[in-house]
């Protein structure tokens, strides 16, 4: 394991399904562009805690960033950029990752039919805050 590079690959994950969520959002893919969005703050997510060791096998990652805080291992510096991480996180995790993929099966309504123009824009506007986060905290770690 490398962290350095674990975390630099996990941000440039981040940085292409950004870019997949921006062209989905301008092709009127709504349920792609909340999907591409989510894997965004996913690997935006991985990337920080890439560089404090493993991660889990898991879409949801607000329970792994908190443990950093808790932990006291952030820097003082971090801790609201991370607290804003942990709350991008918590909006596009594993619920959204299931719905986008799967559908409320219980109401038997597919992806397509769950996800408006307005679920779009929000998911890319909190991707687009994740990745920028992650961005300065691995310049941080970086230097």
């Amino acid at each position: 394991m490398n962290s350095r590079k674990d975390a630099e690959y996990r941000l440039r994950l981040a940085e292409g399904m950004l870019e997949e969520a921006r062209q989905d959002f301008q092709l009127k893919r709504w349920r792609s562009c909340v999907s591409a969005a989510q894997e965004t703050v996913e690997n935006a997510a991985k990337s920080v805690i890439a560089f404090f060791g493993p991660m889990q096998k898991t879409h949801d990652l607000e329970k792994q960033l908190g443990l950093l805080l808790e932990k006291g291992i952030v820097d003082k510096a971090l801790e609201m950029d991370m607290k804003e991480l942990i709350s991008f996180a918590g909006e596009l995790g594993s619920r959204e990752h299931i719905m986008v993929t799967y559908g409320d099966e219980v109401h038997y309504r597919d992806p397509w039919q769950l996800f408006s123009e307005d679920d779009a824009r929000k998911a890319l506007e909190i991707a687009q805050k994740a990745v920028a986060t992650s961005r300065k905290i691995y310049s941080f770690y970086s230097r």
